[in-house]
């Protein structure tokens, strides 16, 4: 279900922020000051880093192709943890009959820029 003010053509499946956003609960011992809410932009692929970090893995090491990983752990022990990430990348790909969009979208902090080729025809 989509509530005002967003649009439900502009929700799941869709590179539209209410596409994308997820809320994500962390808790355990580094967590400095439980309780609180982080309203920093992260990744998947910054969850995949957090949890080599807390096995004592380093991924970018341990990984033999580039992951587009940041350390989200400083938000986890730092309160006061300024956004490590400016811009963040999201793409849904056309492969029908499972996808029938063709987004990309990269939000820079406050702005958002969606490409939306969903209902242009190819030859």
């Amino acid at each position: 279900m989509v509530k005002a003010p967003f649009d439900a053509t502009q929700a799941k499946s869709s590179v539209y922020q209410t596409g994308v956003w997820c809320p994500g609960i962390v808790a355990g011992p580094p967590v400095k000051k439980p309780g609180r809410e982080v309203n920093a932009m992260v990744n998947i692929a910054d969850l995949y880093q957090l949890f080599g970090e807390l096995a004592g893995i380093d991924v970018h090491q341990s990984v033999p192709r580039t992951v587009d990983a940041q350390s989200i752990l400083p938000y986890l022990v730092n309160p006061a943890q300024p956004a490590i990430r400016k811009t963040n990348f999201t793409q849904i790909g056309h492969e029908p009959p499972r996808q029938r969009r063709d987004q990309q979208s990269v939000p820079i902090q406050h702005y958002h820029l969606l490409a939306d080729r969903s209902d242009q025809r190819r030859v």
